[in-house]
């Protein structure tokens, strides 16, 4: 099976697993190839301008709030 085939194969696998509500499975062959696409990849959230506001205005009431206490 080539490698795009087997990722399809996994993210498929992932989407009926989540739409079912179950849990997920992988073959050694399917983890070998994730680690292989995604080994070296870190999560970078993105927000919008609406949410990067209400973020800074929440850590600064937190940031308030943690001082006069």
């Amino acid at each position: 099976m080539s490698s795009v085939q087997l990722m399809n194969q996994i993210i498929e696998k992932l989407n009926k697993a989540a739409d079912l509500n179950q849990e997920l499975t992988l073959s050694k062959e399917e983890v070998i190839e994730l680690r292989e696409e995604l080994g070296d990849s870190v999560y970078i959230p993105a927000l919008s301008m609406e949410e990067m506001a209400q973020f800074c205005k929440d850590q600064t009431l937190n940031q308030i709030d943690t001082k006069t206490k």
